[in-house]
């Protein structure tokens, strides 16, 4: 959950890029995956924003647990996206207007605690260094 859905993220260096938690919140819930298995994200209200989605994953650190560890460092790879198209002469975002998106989790990953966090970066107010 969003400290606040309806506004950005304005510094893609800060701690909100990685997971923009309201800590007042319960924590989050953990569930097992296996590699190769698909995984799925509700936006509500559905995608609106034409930019493209993204899917990452990051491996728990030594001594944590995926319902405690805050997803900090370097740690964070790309599993998956959902890439604009250009058509004629428009751009095609494919997650514009989606309530549901799915990644698969890859077959090759070891089992072990992760993070998923689903991503979706608008440039529309990125005019400052470090925006987004």
């Amino acid at each position: 959950m969003s400290t606040n859905p309806t506004f950005c993220v304005t510094d893609v260096n800060g701690v909100d890029i990685r997971c923009y938690l309201d800590p007042s919140l319960p924590a989050t819930q953990t569930m097992s995956v296996a590699a190769g298995s698909q995984v799925g994200f509700t936006a509500s209200p559905a995608i609106y924003h034409p930019v493209p989605l993204q899917f990452y994953m990051a491996k728990v650190s030594s001594g944590q647990t995926a319902a405690s560890w805050d997803g900090s460092g370097q740690v964070w790879f790309k599993i998956a996206a959902l890439r604009p198209t250009i058509i004629s002469s428009s751009i095609d975002f494919p997650a514009v207007n989606m309530a549901k998106v799915y990644a698969t989790i890859p077959k090759s990953l070891p089992s072990s605690d992760y993070l998923l966090r689903v991503e979706q970066i608008g440039l529309h107010v990125a005019s400052t260094v470090a925006g987004a």
